[in-house]
C-alpha cells in the first residue's frame, strides 16, 4: 500500500468468481506472501493409485493429473478416513504400501479374508472387481455393499464370533450415514465431467465447468478465452481435442472452485454431464432448478488514494 497511488474495485455476481478474478490479478503482481489456495491445506481427497497395477488408497491434500484417481474433496480428514476405513473393511483391495508389498508376503489381512494377496499372486479380475465396487460405492451404490456386510454380519453371530460382528456393525453404521456423500463429487476429481452452477446476488448465477482437469467459466472476460459454449458442445459430440489439456491456470482455477465449493455447498448444485443427451437437455434441467442465466453486471469504479487522508 505504500507505494499504491489509486484503488480499483469491481464487483462481482458470486464470492467465487471473486477470487479466480483475484487469482488472474495477483499472477500479474505476484507477490511473495501469497499462499492462499496453493494447496487444499486442511482437506483431502482419497487417492486410487491407479500408477500401480494393484492400486491402494491414500490420503492426500493435493490434486494432480499424474494418472492417479482423487476423490473428494472431503470437508475434513476424518470423513476422508470413515470413507478409507469403510473401503479397507468392504473391499478387498490391500492397504500396504509398496514397500511391503514389494517383499512378495501375504500379510494378515489376507488371512482373515480382507485382502486378494496380489504380492503372492496376480488376481487382476478380482481385484479389479473389487475396485469397481469401491468405485460404485462412492457414486452411492450402496445397496449391494450394505447386503454383503450384513450377510457377514450375521454369518460371524451364527459362529458366534461376536467380536466380528460388532466390527462390521460399525462399518454398517458407517455406511448409513451416507459417510460418501461428504465427497463433494461422485466421480474421481481427475475424470470429472461436471457442471457446478453458483447462485450469486439477484437471482445471477455462475457456472464453471470442470471436464477432465480443464475449467471454463461461462461469461468469463473474452480475453481469457474460456470456450464455455464450445467445450460443452465438444463434449456431447464426443470430440477428444488433443490440443485440450490442462493447464497450470487450470490447477489454479480447480483448486478455489473446490475449496470454495466444499464450503459452501448450500450455494452449489452440481450437474454430472453424463447424465445428459445433449447441452439442451442439461441447460434445460440447470433452469429447472431455478437458477436463471443472466450475466451479472459488474459495478467498476477506482478511488484515487492521493486525494485521502490516510494514516498507513
Amino acid at each position: 500500500m505504500w507505494n499504491a497511488t489509486k484503488l480499483r474495485y469491481e464487483s462481482t455476481s458470486t464470492e467465487v468468481m471473486a477470487l479466480v478474478k483475484e487469482a488472474v490479478l495477483i499472477k500479474l503482481t505476484n507477490p511473495k506472501h501469497n499462499i492462499q489456495l496453493k494447496n487444499y491445506g486442511n482437506k483431502y481427497f482419497v487417492k486410487v493409485g491407479m500408477a500401480d497395477r494393484y492400486p491402494s488408497l491414500e490420503l492426500v491434500n493435493h490434486f494432480d493429473l499424474d494418472g492417479n484417481d482423487y476423490f473428494g474433496l472431503f470437508i475434513s480428514r476424518k470423513k476422508a478416513e470413515e470413507v478409507v476405513e469403510i473401503a479397507e473393511k468392504s473391499f478387498k483391495i490391500r492397504n500396504c504400501n509398496n514397500k511391503e508389498f514389494a517383499k512378495g508376503k501375504a500379510c494378515f489381512m489376507a488371512t482373515i479374508d480382507r485382502c486378494l494377496a496380489p504380492c503372492e499372486r496376480e488376481p487382476d479380475d478380482e481385484y479389479n472387481l473389487e475396485l469397481g465396487k469401491f468405485y460404485g460405492f462412492m457414486a452411492g451404490e450402496k445397496s449391494e455393499l450394505l447386503s454383503s456386510l450384513i450377510k457377514r454380519m450375521s454369518d460371524y453371530s451364527a459362529a458366534l464370533k461376536f467380536e466380528q460382528a460388532a466390527e462390521i456393525k460399525k462399518t454398517v453404521d458407517l455406511v448409513l450415514s451416507q459417510v460418501h456423500r461428504s465427497s463433494l463429487l461422485k466421480e474421481p476429481v481427475n475424470k470429472a465431467c461436471v457442471l457446478f452452477s453458483v447462485s450469486g446476488s439477484s437471482g445471477s448465477c455462475d457456472y464453471f465447468l470442470l471436464i477432465r482437469g480443464k475449467v471454463c467459466i461461462k461469461n468469463f472476460p473474452d480475453s481469457f478465452h474460456d470456450n464455455f459454449e464450445d467445450t460443452l458442445d465438444d463434449y456431447f459430440d464426443g470430440n477428444d481435442r488433443l490440443d485440450n489439456f490442462p493447464t497450470d491456470e487450470d490447477y489454479e482455477r480447480m483448486r478455489i472452485i473446490l475449496n470454495w465449493a466444499a464450503l459452501n455447498r448450500e450455494m452449489v448444485k452440481i450437474f454430472y454431464l453424463s447424465d445428459f443427451k445433449s447441452k439442451k437437455e442439461l441447460y434445460l434441467k440447470v433452469s429447472n432448478r431455478g437458477f436463471r442465466d443472466e450475466r451479472y453486471k459488474p459495478i467498476v469504479g477506482e478511488i484515487d488514494l492521493s486525494k485521502l487522508n490516510l494514516n498507513i
